[in-house]
C-alpha cells in the first residue's frame, strides 16, 4: 500500500488503518499541519481525549515546501537516533530539553514525538526589536542557553565517540549529500536574482568551494543546523526545547558556531525587525562558550569552511522569501556587504 503522509487528511487515515499499532497513544482525532517545517512534513495530532496531543514529523523524498528539490529520507534515521541520544545527555539541573520519541515507523520515516507544547517563543522573538522586556533577565537567559547548549552538544559528542555505531549512523549524511549535490544550483539562483553577485561569486568564492561532506580525523557531533529557530523557550516551565536533529553529524566541531552566527550576521543587517545589541551580546556569548574568548572573531577562527557555511546562510536568507532574515530593506547591498566581508576570510 503507497501510504503518503503529506497532507492532514494523509496523516488521518494513517492512524485510522494503524489504530492497532498505536493504540497505547489514543486514538487521533484531529491533525493540524504545523507552519515552520521546511524540509519536513510536521503535524500537531489531537487525541480523543482532546486534552493531550503528539507531534508527527515526516521526512520524505524531497524538500517539504519545494517538492521539486530531492532530499534522502534517511535523514529520518540521523535524527532519531540524535534524539535517542539526546535523551540520555539531558541534565535536569540545565536548560536544555529535546522531545521523546514516543513511536516511530522506519518504513514511512515517521517519528511521533512528545509534543513540546504551544505556548513557546522562539528564540529569535527575544532578538526583535519589538521583544518588549529590555532588562538583563533576559541577556542572563541567552547567557544560559548558550552556556548549556554547548554542555549538552558535549556530552553527546563523548557518547557518539564512545560507540562506532552512533559513529556510523553520524557518519552518513544524506542531509549534507543534498547540499553538495545543490549546491551549484542555489549558487546558479543566487546569480539569477541579483546579477550583482556573479562577479564577486566567481573571484572569492566559487572556486575556493569545498565539498560539505568531507572525511575529517577527529571529527566532533555537531546539530548540524542551529540556529534562533531551533530553541524554543518555555518560560511556564523554564525549559528551552532544541529541534531539528536531522542534519546531525561527524564534522568540524566549528559547525554549528559557524551556521548560528552566519545567521546573527544577516539578523542584524534587519535594523528594523531586529535588535543590533541583543544580537551582539549573543554573538559575544557563543564566541565565548565555543572559542573561549567573547572578543574573538568566529569568521577568521573557525577553519576556511567559514565561508562556503555563511555562503549557504546567505542564499538560503536571500532566496526563501518568507525567511525572517530575508526581509532586508536592501538585499543586494546586504549580500554584496557580506560577500566583500568575507572574500579573504
Amino acid at each position: 500500500m503507497n501510504v503518503k503522509l503529506t497532507s492532514e487528511r494523509e496523516v488521518l487515515d494513517y492512524f485510522a488503518s494503524e489504530a492497532n499499532r498505536f493504540a497505547s497513544l489514543g486514538s487521533v482525532s484531529r491533525v493540524h499541519k504545523l507552519s515552520g517545517g521546511y524540509a519536513n512534513y510536521v503535524y500537531r495530532l489531537i487525541l480523543d481525549d482532546s486534552s493531550s496531543s503528539l507531534v508527527l514529523k515526516h521526512f520524505s523524498t524531497h524538500v517539504a515546501s519545494a517538492q521539486y528539490v530531492p532530499m534522502s529520507p534517511e535523514r529520518y534515521f540521523v535524527e532519531k537516533r540524535a534524539l535517542q541520544l539526546a535523551q540520555q545527555c539531558i541534565d535536569p539541573a540545565e536548560l536544555i530539553r529535546t522531545p521523546r520519541i514516543v513511536a516511530f515507523d522506519d518504513d514511512l520515516f515517521a517519528l511521533i514525538l512528545e509534543d513540546c507544547g504551544d505556548q513557546l517563543r522562539a528564540l529569535t522573538d527575544l532578538l526583535k526589536s519589538s521583544y518588549d522586556d529590555s532588562s538583563d533577565s533576559t541577556d542572563e537567559l541567552i547567557a544560559r542557553i548558550i552556556r548549556d547548549t554547548k554542555r549538552f552538544l558535549n556530552r553527546i559528542n563523548d557518547m557518539v565517540n564512545a560507540d562506532d555505531s552512533h559513529r556510523a549512523v553520524f557518519s552518513q549524511t544524506p542531509y549534507w549529500t543534498t547540499l553538495n549535490e545543490n549546491f551549484p544550483h542555489i549558487i546558479q539562483a543566487l546569480v539569477d536574482k541579483f546579477q550583482d553577485f556573479k562577479q564577486p561569486l566567481e573571484q572569492s568564492f566559487l572556486g575556493k568551494h569545498k565539498q560539505f561532506v568531507q572525511p575529517l580525523a577527529n571529527a566532533h557531533f555537531v546539530h548540524g543546523d542551529l540556529w534562533s529557530n531551533s530553541f524554543l523557550i518555555d518560560f511556564e516551565k523554564q525549559i528551552v526545547w532544541l529541534l531539528d536533529w536531522e542534519a546531525s553529524r561527524l564534522d568540524t566541531e566549528w559547525r554549528d558556531l559557524q551556521t548560528i552566527c552566519s545567521s546573527l550576521w544577516l539578523m542584524r543587517e534587519n535594523e528594523k525587525l531586529f535588535s543590533s545589541k541583543r544580537i551582539n551580546h549573543l554573538l559575544r556569548r557563543l564566541q565565548l562558550e565555543f572559542l573561549g574568548d567573547e572578543s574573538a572573531d568566529w569568521r577568521r577562527e573557525t577553519g576556511e569552511n567559514v565561508r562556503d557555511n555563511f555562503l549557504l546562510v546567505l542564499s538560503y536568507a536571500l532566496l526563501t522569501e518568507d525567511n525572517l532574515e530575508a526581509n532586508l530593506a536592501n538585499p543586494t547591498m546586504t549580500g554584496l556587504k557580506a560577500l566583500a566581508e568575507f572574500k579573504d576570510i
